[in-house]
């Protein structure tokens, strides 16, 4: 073999090295690339907004739905938009209250929540209840957000209204407060008949 031969077959074998290099290179930046965006969605992901409902009893008397934002990142321009088959199967006053707030917006910082209340102790005594379903908008970030809910309050398990702890110290406190109330004016009574037998002993 010449000389020129070999030196043509060397450069070849360098040609096709260069490439297979740069075809590595590539896929290599490609996967690079693919990672990149992955962990930008992710990161997106994480830090975004999430607004959860909940079916609630407040205070043992009022039900509402609890729009809470459980998300890393403040939920501007929320509006709730809760189905009009809900909304009719309500009291009068439940009803006006729910429809007064169709179109109205607010905000919700991280871990923040919002009550709609739809009714009080007769509600849950309906016979038929029409499912609890809507949609939620909201922004973050420039990006527009959207989640639908249903609750089936018809089939949902039974609420008990039953004492908290902090409901058993707040009664606790309202009979001591009843007490304290009894002792003093006990004690302003017989300090008024003191006063009286003091009174009528120098007159």
């Amino acid at each position: 073999m010449s000389v020129e031969w070999a030196m043509f077959f060397l450069t070849l074998i360098n040609v096709v090295a260069s490439i297979i290099i740069c075809v590595a290179n590539l896929k290599s930046a490609k996967a690079s690339m693919r990672q990149v965006k992955e962990m930008k969605v992710q990161f997106e992901e994480n830090t975004r907004p999430y607004i959860d409902v909940e079916f609630v009893l407040i205070n043992k008397i009022f039900f509402g739905l609890k729009f809470t934002n459980n998300g890393n990142r403040i939920a501007n321009n929320i509006s709730i938009n809760i189905s009009d088959e809900f909304i009719n199967g309500l009291e009068p006053d439940f009803k006006n209250l729910l429809q007064k707030e169709k179109g109205k917006i607010c905000i919700l910082g991280t871990h923040q929540s919002y009550l709609l209340f739809f009714g009080a102790n007769n509600y849950i005594k309906k016979e038929h209840k029409e499912p609890a379903k809507g949609e939620i908008t909201y922004c973050s970030n420039g990006k527009v957000y959207n989640n639908s809910f249903s609750i089936d309050v018809q089939n949902y398990m039974t609420i008990y209204t039953v004492n908290s702890i902090e409901d058993d110290i707040v009664s606790a406190l309202k009979k001591q407060n009843d007490q304290l109330k009894s002792i003093s004016c006990s004690i302003n009574n017989l300090g008024e008949n003191i006063k009286k037998i003091i009174e009528k002993e120098y007159h």
